[in-house]
């Protein structure tokens, strides 16, 4: 039987395959299998991956949710968090989370936007945040309060201001709202993951709760009490998961009448009438992923897998920072010999035998994309989002002996890319159009194992390399078990990006 050492955090920690170890960040027990980390089960089985595949939709004009009985009542301190995406601008005032009370007489407190940034206010003062928040990108929001009214907001796990405000005791019948503050603050976005203390979270805690449960950046699970270093589940009065709790009945787009509390204190959140429910809304998780910022990239040798003369596909999926002249995806040329997949002004190009080709429309600026390369041999094209563009007459030659680069032009510094990259393959055949959509429909799957597809380069972005948000780059692992490891130069390292959400 495998002796059991402790280790602080698995991201960091070194490891040898087939060892279990205690991880003291989180009070849990794992084993690494030689490529990544198993949590076991106290019956020795892998436990089940914490997910995150729902979220509560609400249209900004008559949806909410709201939980019938108080949560926090009195002048109790108090602690509110989720995750928000805004999909329109909301009014000045509206609110994500909210215990509503009177406007006169300052008994409410709610945490909601105004002007665009996140305020926590209890109508007889409100603090307000530093931070204008953009449309269609996740953020997490929190708010922490005393008895005595000093006040902090958070966001994506950075305190953002810090006041005291005035407010006087909560009646204990006012009630929790999600969506909605006063009597028509109505917030348009999505929200996940919400919920409610009648305590003051600490600095660490809300980090906690922003960067997930590392290293994986999913969403932590708030009812494991190994998850937090103060308060935990003994202060937790309402969590609401948005479709995940195992009592939810989720359909893609259809109506949400209850949400249930999952952290065991009944207070299951329902519709505000039959014509003001929010809707579910499926959500596909999100992955580690690495940042380019214009002079980074990454070198994966001269191996002849990138050297194919009778077809070959490239597969990413790409969010650039700006529709920037050029965007390296992929180079390997010599002279006039070889390829190039780029973007030019967002539009998706391919230069090789017949010179310079366009390939597709243009690509989403600050979202993710899937961007496909497939060349037959003789005709290249081009795919976004798993849509099809023109197919085009394209010869090939080999480069011979010469690098492999993810992101960078060797002879222009100004084409190198800007922007993220995930799950990067190069394939030594033509993909078909059905594997290009289940590749488009799958961020996050792994294309060998979950996809059975056979790339021969194939760059996860920090899941085989235990990285975490914002760490330096100094190598990607090649998943595709061909050994073609990608390397960086000390001088043009990406950094990585765990986001610990999902994307829509």
């Amino acid at each position: 039987m495998a002796t059991i050492d402790t280790i602080a955090n698995r991201s960091t920690g070194s490891a040898i395959a087939g060892k279990a170890y205690f991880e003291t960040s989180t009070n849990k027990f794992i084993v690494f299998n030689g490529t990544a980390w198993i949590e076991i089960d106290s019956d020795g089985t892998g436990a089940a991956p914490f997910e995150n595949r729902w979220g509560a939709s609400f249209d900004g004009s008559n949806d909410y949710m709201e939980t019938g009985v108080p949560i926090v009542t009195g002048t109790s301190p108090i602690s509110m968090s989720g995750w928000v995406y805004l999909t329109s601008t909301p009014v000045n005032y509206a609110q994500a989370l909210a215990i509503r009370g009177s406007r006169s007489e300052g008994t409410a407190r709610m945490l909601g936007f105004r002007f665009g940034r996140l305020y926590f206010n209890t109508y007889l003062s409100e603090l307000g945040g530093t931070t204008t928040l953009s449309l269609n990108t996740w953020y997490h929001i929190a708010a922490t309060c005393t008895s005595s009214g000093a006040a902090k907001v958070y966001l994506n796990g950075v305190q953002e201001a810090s006041s005291n405000v005035t407010y006087n005791s909560v009646a204990s019948g006012n009630t929790f709202t999600i969506g909605l503050g006063g009597t028509s603050e109505y917030l348009p976005a999505k929200i996940d993951e919400a919920a409610i203390w009648d305590s003051e979270l600490s600095q660490a805690d809300i980090t906690k709760i922003y960067n997930g449960t590392a290293p994986n950046g999913k969403p932590t699970d708030l009812t494991l009490a190994a998850s937090y270093d103060t308060d935990r589940t003994s202060n937790l009065k309402g969590y609401w998961r948005m479709g995940d709790d195992s009592s939810d009945s989720p359909v893609d787009a259809g109506n949400i009448t209850g949400i249930t509390d999952s952290s065991g204190n009944g207070n299951d959140a329902t519709q505000g009438t039959a014509s003001k429910q929010p809707t579910f809304k499926a959500l596909a998780q999100s992955t580690t992923s690495i940042s380019f910022d214009g002079s980074d990239y990454l070198q994966c040798g001269t191996s002849s897998d990138f050297d194919v003369s009778s077809g070959f596909s490239i597969s990413a999926w790409l969010k650039p920072n700006s529709s920037s002249p050029f965007n390296m995806i992929a180079y390997r040329r010599t002279g006039a010999n070889g390829y190039q997949f780029f973007s030019n002004n967002s539009v998706l190009q391919y230069y090789g035998g017949n010179g310079n080709q366009t390939l597709n429309t243009a690509l989403n600026v600050n979202q993710w994309n899937h961007v496909v390369l497939v060349h037959t041999g003789s005709q290249i094209t081009g795919y976004v989002n798993g849509v099809a563009g023109a197919t085009l007459t394209d010869s090939y030659t080999s480069p011979g002996t010469t690098d492999f680069y993810v992101g960078r032009h060797p002879l222009a510094a100004s084409y190198n890319i800007e922007g993220s990259a995930d799950e990067f393959a190069f394939f030594n055949t033509a993909l078909s159009a059905p594997d290009v959509a289940s590749l488009a429909a799958s961020r996050g799957a792994h294309i060998v194992n979950d996809l059975s597809l056979s790339p021969v380069a194939y760059y996860r972005m920090g899941e085989d390399d235990s990285l975490t948000d914002g760490a330096t780059v100094t190598g990607i692992s090649d998943a595709s078990g061909n050994g073609n490891h990608a390397t960086t130069q000390a001088s043009a390292q990406p950094t990585a990006s765990v986001e610990p959400i999902i994307y829509v």
